[in-house]
């Protein structure tokens, strides 16, 4: 599903944002309602002839679903990054699925997200295998690379950078900037439509935090 087309395009320069659809869930709880996954948006930047995307979603099925978009989106380019916005599974274990549809693709992320990653690794794919059961998680998982120490890479000659805040639904999370497109693309920074997750967030110094980035 499209959320945005193209909201900040210009001559050689587009953004388009996908919001991958809720997913059902292994929760065993009761109550139907209560055994969906939240939607995420992933946004794809492009340039004159490559493009970076912006998280990817948790299972084998959504993340497909994002590469057929890429490529009726943007057909003529080169997915060159391949950007995780913080640590939830979430926005990164779609990452192969995507690779072997865009095979010079390079997965990256600040280099305090991709601690945030290792540490939690490999007890986070036991949760995530456990909420998408029988094979719905893809298996050849990697961690991102770490960006250099100031977050900034490059597109078509373009600056993009990776800047870390101190907490959102997590504690290591940052946002891409895209200073010609005076764009910010948040991950968990900020939500939408959508109840926002706490269990990480469970003080009101950490919510203050939030806030602030």
């Amino acid at each position: 599903m499209v959320l945005i087309s193209n909201p900040l395009s210009d001559p050689g320069r587009e953004v388009d944002v996908y919001a991958a659809p809720a997913a059902p869930i292994a929760t065993g709880h009761p109550d139907p309602s209560k055994r969906w996954f939240s939607p995420i948006s992933c946004t794809l930047i492009q340039g004159p002839t490559s493009a970076v995307l912006v998280d990817t979603p948790a299972t084998i099925g959504l993340s497909e679903g994002l590469a057929t978009w890429i490529k009726k989106t943007a057909p003529e380019k080169k997915l060159l990054y391949i950007y995780t916005t913080h640590l939830h599974g979430d926005h990164f274990l779609g990452n192969p699925v995507l690779l072997r549809h865009f095979p010079e693709a390079k997965c990256v992320a600040t280099a305090s997200v991709v601690d945030g990653i290792r540490k939690q690794w490999p007890g986070s794919l036991a949760f995530w295998d456990k909420l998408f059961p029988e094979g719905q998680i893809a298996g050849d998982q990697h961690i991102p690379n770490a960006l250099p120490a100031d977050g900034k890479f490059h597109i078509d000659g373009h600056l993009l950078q990776g800047i870390d805040v101190s907490h959102s639904d997590t504690d290591a999370s940052s946002f891409l900037h895209v200073p010609d497109l005076k764009l910010v693309v948040c991950g968990d920074i900020v939500y939408g439509d959508c109840y926002q997750f706490l269990g990480e967030a469970n003080t009101p110094e950490k919510r203050q935090m939030w806030l602030q980035s």
